[in-house]
Formats: C-alpha cells, sequence, structure tokens
C-alpha cells in the first residue's frame, strides 16, 4: 500500500513539474520587500535574528492538522513546493482555492452541458488534501453567454442562466467534493457586494447593483435559492458561503468622504447583506465570508480602518466591528445557525505598499504583531475561520517575501498557532483599561493574550503568578507579577 502511495505522490511530483501554473490574477505583481530583524516589543531581551531555512516537504501516509483549528493563510500557487511547505511550517489549516472558474470550464453553452475541467489546479488540488489543508473553493466569473450585464465577466448571472448555473454547481461539487479533493466549503463569487461596473478579471465577484437600495442583494439570493439545492443534492455535506463580502464601510454610521468635508460616503454596498435576507435568502447559505484589512497608520504600533471607525488604540481590529455588523443583520432578520469567516485577513500599508514607510521594520513589527491581533480577535468572535490575505502579500500584507525569505509575521503566526492550539476561549477581561485582555483554556490551564490599548508601553500588575510568559516569537520572558507591555501581544500562563 505504501509503494502504491509512493509511486502516486512521485507521478504527481512530475506532473507538478510539467504544469506550474501561473500565479492568479487576483494577486498583483508583488516586488522585493525588505527582509527586516526580529526584535522583541516587550522591555524584555530581544530574540536573534530568526532563521530563513526551511525543512523539505514531507509527504506523509496520513496528515494529522497541528495547530488552531480557525487559522489560515491564503495560498496563491498549489503546485509550488516551497509555498506548501511554508505553509506547512504555519501550523495553519484553511487556504482558498481560486481555480473555479466557470467562464473557462464551460465556454459554450451545449446540451446537455460539457465541462472542460483542464482549466482546474487539479494537481494543485490533490496537493491542498495531501496536506491536509482545507480548501475553501472560490467560484468565479460568468461566461459571455451568461452575463445579466454584458461584459461583466465578474458580475451576476442573467435570470435564464440560473438553472444552468446551478447544473454547473452541481456538476463541479459532485466531482471536487469527493476523494481525491475533498473540497467541502464553496464561495459563490467574491466580493459580490462591489459594484458590476468593475467587468474584470481582478477576482472579484462583483453582484453589486448601485441602482438598487440593497446593492443586488435580493437578486443575489434569488441565486442562492437555485444552486442551494444543487449544491446539497451532489453533497450533503457540502456548505455554502456568501462570497467574502466587502463591507466597503458601515451604514450605520457612515464615514466623511475625507476628513472634516462634512460630506458623508455611500455605504449602500454594505446593505447586500440585507437584500439576501429581504429575499428569503436566509435559508439557502450555511456561513458568511467577509474580508476585513486594517491600515497601517505609518507609526509603529499603530493601524485603522476610517470606513468602520475602528483604531488600534480604541477598539482593536476592524473585524471585530464587520463581524458585530453582520451578527446584528442577522438577528434583525431572525437568522440563526449561521456562522461567519473572514476570508482575507491582514494589515495592508500605502496605496501600493511600495511607500517609504512601508518597507521599515516599524511596519514590519506593527505587522507581526497585527497578526496576534486578528487572530485572538478571530476567537473573540466565535469566527469559524480566519485567513490571513496571503502568504505572498498584497500591499506589503506578505508573510514571505518574493524570495520566500520568512519576514517577523510568519515566524509570529507560525508561533501564535503553536500556543493557541487546542485553546478555547473565555472572554475578554476587562478589568485593566489599559489593555486588550483575552482569556483562554489551553490543555497547559488558563492563559492571558495581552497587549497594550494605547500601542506604548503600559504597566500592569497580574492578579495571579504567572506559570510561564512568552513574548510573540515564543521567547520566555521573566516570571513576574509586574511587566510592562506595549503593543507586541504577550502570552501569559497560569
Amino acid at each position: 500500500m505504501r509503494n502504491r502511495f509512493l509511486i502516486v505522490i512521485t507521478l504527481l511530483l512530475f506532473l507538478s513539474a510539467c504544469t506550474k501554473l501561473s500565479s492568479s490574477e487576483h494577486q498583483p505583481e508583488m516586488n522585493p520587500t525588505v527582509q527586516v530583524p526580529i526584535s522583541t516589543l516587550v522591555d524584555v531581551t530581544a530574540q536573534s535574528e530568526m532563521d530563513s531555512q526551511v525543512d523539505p516537504i514531507m509527504w506523509p501516509d496520513s496528515y494529522i492538522p497541528s495547530g488552531s483549528e480557525l487559522l489560515g493563510v491564503h495560498l496563491s500557487q498549489y503546485t509550488d513546493e516551497q509555498q506548501l511547505t511554508l505553509f506547512e511550517n504555519l501550523n495553519a489549516l484553511w487556504s482558498r482555492f481560486d481555480r473555479f472558474h466557470w467562464d473557462l470550464i464551460e465556454p459554450v453553452p451545449q446540451t446537455p452541458p460539457v465541462y472542460d475541467w483542464s482549466s482546474v489546479d487539479e494537481v494543485g488540488l490533490l496537493n491542498a488534501a495531501n496536506h491536509g489543508i482545507r480548501v475553501i473553493g472560490m467560484v468565479l466569473f460568468t461566461p459571455e453567454y451568461a452575463q445579466k450585464k454584458p461584459g461583466s465577466v465578474c458580475g451576476p448571472v442573467a435570470e435564464d442562466q440560473l438553472n444552468r448555473f446551478g447544473e454547473f454547481l452541481h456538476a463541479l461539487v459532485s466531482r471536487y467534493s469527493q476523494a481525491p479533493y475533498f473540497v467541502k466549503y464553496w464561495e459563490i463569487g467574491n466580493e459580490p457586494d462591489v459594484d458590476y461596473a468593475f467587468a474584470n478579471r481582478s477576482g472579484f465577484g462583483c453582484w453589486g447593483d448601485p441602482s438598487d437600495m440593497y446593492y443586488g442583494g435580493g437578486y443575489y439570493a434569488q441565486m442562492l435559492k437555485i444552486v442551494y439545492p444543487q449544491i446539497k443534492a451532489a453533497d450533503p455535506e457540502a456548505q455554502v458561503l456568501v462570497g467574502g463580502l466587502l463591507l466597503d464601510c458601515d451604514p450605520r454610521n457612515p464615514p466623511e468622504t475625507s476628513a472634516g468635508s462634512g460630506a458623508l460616503k455611500d455605504c449602500t454596498p454594505s446593505r447586500f447583506l440585507d437584500g439576501i435576507l429581504e429575499n428569503g435568502g436566509g435559508a439557502y447559505f450555511d456561513g458568511i465570508s467577509f474580508h476585513a484589512y486594517d491600515y497601517y497608520s505609518f507609526k509603529e504600533g499603530k493601524y485603522s480602518n476610517g470606513n468602520w471607525h475602528s483604531k488600534s488604540t480604541e477598539n482593536g481590529v476592524v473585524s471585530i466591528p464587520k463581524a458585530g455588523y453582520l451578527q446584528e443583520r442577522l438577528l434583525t432578520y431572525g437568522i440563526t445557525g449561521k456562522y461567519l469567516l473572514n476570508t482575507e485577513s491582514g494589515l495592508i500599508c500605502g496605496s501600493s505598499g511600495d511607500e517609504a514607510g512601508c518597507l521599515t521594520n516599524e511596519f514590519a513589527r506593527t505587522k507581526a504583531a497585527y497578526v496576534i491581533h486578528t487572530n485572538t480577535a478571530a476567537y473573540s468572535l466565535g469566527l469559524k475561520v480566519n485567513i490571513w490575505y496571503s502568504l505572498m502579500g498584497w500591499r506589503r500584507s506578505e508573510l514571505v517575501n518574493s524570495g520566500y525569505q520568512l519576514l517577523p509575521a510568519f515566524d509570529v503566526f507560525r508561533v501564535n498557532s503553536q500556543m493557541m492550539k487546542d485553546a478555547v476561549y473565555k472572554r475578554e477581561v476587562l478589568d485593566y483599561p489599559p489593555f486588550f485582555i483575552y482569556e483562554f483554556e489551553t490543555p497547559r490551564g488558563g492563559m492571558w493574550v495581552m497587549w497594550s490599548r494605547s500601542g506604548d508601553a503600559e504597566s500592569i500588575q497580574l492578579p495571579f503568578q504567572p506559570l510561564a510568559v512568552y513574548d510573540l516569537y515564543g521567547t520566555s520572558l521573566s516570571l513576574t507579577i509586574e511587566m510592562s507591555v506595549n503593543y507586541a501581544p504577550v502570552y501569559i500562563e497560569y
């Protein structure tokens, strides 16, 4: 049996080498990132610079997941052995797969349908399955004959083609939800609450209709009512996800278009979910995927997202108000039993990431701390998934640079997934206002994850004698009840 397995893997590696696919068009061209040294940001001795070497890929007979059950990292290539190795070293579990393109798989309507699966990176999917990666499949791009808005390849499906779309999804899920691929989660579109005037292959799944008070959400629900039964018929275990809502700004409290202007931004696109629920779509999805990025403030330890009035120095990462908004809308419509997934999380910098302030050690250290900020928030919010976007990055969100050198955020992610293994979230500790403090129960006992709310060094006297204290890189710190902590989180076990 093992010999047969080794033969199969050898064949897959050969095919992988022969069929390297170009990177996804959703991924921008990345310029080399400055390799910055690691330094601890609490009042203790700094850790030495991290080792950029990684172990070669192992192909086990069976894969036992390690790390937290909710953590993930987006991969742009599943046939790139270096990316797979790096993913494995992160102890992450989830990633997304963006090669299910309807316009390429069924470019011509025929009866009965004829599907060309050659555009799907099946070797990559096999690699993901063999590495135990839980893949979220992204269904993207509408064929020309099926476009509701002619010329909008990322836009909605025409009403008279919705049944064909359902048939396609039945065939897609039938093929890829079972062995040897095991794809169980399906995002229908990507950022569907984006105006379908953006008719390109950027990676959007833009169903947004600016002429509609719910921005096209009602029509998206009409689509869900047709495709949800088809997907479940193909695989009753398949999970249907509202595809990655952008949630551009808070419609309950619109921000100014520019500071001091008095003019408010149009946040109608964020009413997309209301449209889904108004049109009875609540019974036709299992979870809601959304995206949440914060913006570096060009000052170490500081970030914000003005569109949602979030600040690192006040209410924390932007996923908190975004998830709260989605939960509020579900509650308003009496919809229960759904879960939320943050399928694109990260700290981004500048308009391109090439600005001088984005190439500094200060930003790299802030991004490393942000890894823990967003992952910890995901636990407190009860999210099912929290995926960093991405390994190779966007606007300097990368964990490794274009030469595959590890950045501080990579090592912090790896330590975080190890520290949070089998952790159970208990509560946010509110007794110490200068700090964000989250309490967990782990196999080792109780644990606090803590950092300064202001971002600056703040002093605290713990209410217990710690058993172990670690900085964000996993370095052991002094076992004292008095300590000074800034924006860089510490783990305190007791």
